[in-house]
């Protein structure tokens, strides 16, 4: 019996002792064993930071900028309802005979409108994106940190106990 529970321990610790050596000698070797886990972590963490937005940040140029374009959407789908409403189809008729007139100016000026538009969209919604971006990699570089000093003390841990025994 005390053979075979010193047999276990040793190939116990000779296994966290090879898991603990792959620790240190293989950079990635805990976040490719706990990608998923990491994963998890950084969408739990992004999840949080979405929400702490709306909620703590409502003087955020982020909170404001959204709440202004969910204004203005729902006000343009209350007024377009109300367009439907009524004898639209004319308006649709008149605006498609002047749009279809290749040399009218008003094409250029909606179509220089519409990229104004874009461009002044684009640039806040690029910066919060980027923001997000930056948020996720420190996350991620936390969670990796963190895994890797867990999975060492267990390691440790477990192979101080095979050795005990």
């Amino acid at each position: 019996m005390k053979l075979t529970l010193r047999i276990i321990g040793l190939i116990g610790a000779c296994f966290f002792t090879l898991v603990l050596w792959l620790t240190f000698s293989i950079p990635g070797f805990v976040e490719d064993v706990g990608r998923e886990f990491i994963k998890s972590k950084i969408k739990e963490e992004t999840g949080y930071k979405i929400e702490e937005i709306s909620v703590e940040h409502k003087d955020s140029k982020l909170f404001k900028l959204a709440q202004n374009i969910y204004d203005k959407n729902s006000d343009k789908i209350d007024e377009y309802k109300e367009k439907l409403r009524t004898k639209v189809h004319k308006k649709i008729a008149i605006v498609i005979a002047e749009m279809q007139n290749l040399d009218c100016e008003c094409r250029k000026k909606h179509e220089k409108l519409i990229k104004e538009s874009y461009q002044s969209r684009v640039f806040p919604l690029t910066n919060a994106n980027e923001k997000l971006l930056e948020f996720m990699k420190t996350k991620y570089m936390e969670v990796s940190i963190k895994l890797k000093q867990d999975f060492r003390i267990f390691t440790v841990v477990n192979l101080l106990a095979f050795t005990l025994t």
